[in-house]
């Protein structure tokens, strides 16, 4: 399976039901770095998070739930989430949402897709540089990023296409620590 893009007349590989809208050969510096670190450990990312919540050596549990509550984000609202990992997101979100997670890593996609299809979630997820977000202007109600953002190549470009995406009135949110 493939699709096509729009203007570009491109055609993008879909791999088990994921869009890839990636140049692997273009990534460079952080985003090719990041990327390999997160291909190669996606298997155990949500257990060593999970294990830092328990024994205490991290409170990223909390965070998400309390930073997550906050977003007056309503059933059948559209939602992007840039760096979606494996989802872990959006088991804190409302259940009737339409879902969009992006990230650079196939790999954590994959888990995050069978995550949410063991949950009976339905979910959009595709792979791509969130500093080149594959969707129209003004697309979503709410865009939103927890963490990461310090890994990213260009992080202001991204956050320019998060509010790219936003629509008019809608809310960007962003958590995360940046050093540059």
């Amino acid at each position: 399976d493939s699709i096509q893009g729009l203007a570009s007349r491109q055609t993008f590989p879909i791999r088990e039901g994921i869009p890839v809208i990636l140049a692997e050969e273009g990534l460079t510096g952080r985003n090719r770095q990041s990327k390999l670190i997160h291909d190669v450990f996606a298997f155990s990312y949500d257990f060593v998070v999970s294990l830092g919540d328990r024994i205490r050596l991290n409170t990223e549990h909390m965070v998400r739930r309390d930073y997550i509550a906050q977003l007056p984000i309503q059933p059948g609202e559209k939602v992007l989430e840039t760096a979606a990992g494996t989802a872990t997101n959006l088991f804190y979100l409302p259940e009737k949402i339409d879902y969009y997670g992006l990230d650079i890593s196939y790999p954590m996609l994959r888990r995050a897709q069978r995550k949410a299809q063991q949950a009976g979630r339905e979910i959009e997820l595709i792979q791509a540089d969130c500093a080149y977000i594959p969707f129209r202007d003004e697309t979503f109600e709410h865009v939103f990023h927890m963490g990461g953002l310090q890994f990213f190549q260009d992080p202001f470009k991204a956050v320019s296409e998060m509010a790219r995406v936003a629509r008019p009135g809608s809310t960007v949110h962003i958590l995360s620590l940046i050093h540059i």
